[in-house]
């Protein structure tokens, strides 16, 4: 439990108009990225207890087999949401 804690707490997501970027840890850091033109879908995963705290787990899969999976996000439909309409726009621009 602790050790969860501590990952949403030093998780940094960040969505551009060009990147996903996730970045995890404290002592040791992990940076994971993927164009938002090589995205290819985004899945969520939410229980019973992640719909009535509004937590769940995010994957977006990448072109080439890029699977990036954010354990613990607060409002995960919101994140989807978000992907998938910047995948919608970076779509139309082309």
């Amino acid at each position: 439990m602790i050790y969860l804690i501590i990952r949403y707490i030093t998780t940094e997501i960040v969505v551009s108009n060009k990147r996903f970027i996730v970045k995890s840890g404290w002592i040791s850091r992990s940076v994971s990225e993927v164009s938002i033109s090589r995205i290819e879908g985004v899945s969520l995963k939410q229980g019973i207890v992640g719909r009535l705290f509004r937590y769940g787990s995010v994957i977006v899969r990448g072109t080439g087999g890029n699977l990036i999976v954010v354990p613990i996000v607060h409002d995960p439909m919101a994140l989807q949401s978000t992907l998938q309409n910047m995948i919608s726009a970076y779509g139309s621009k082309s």
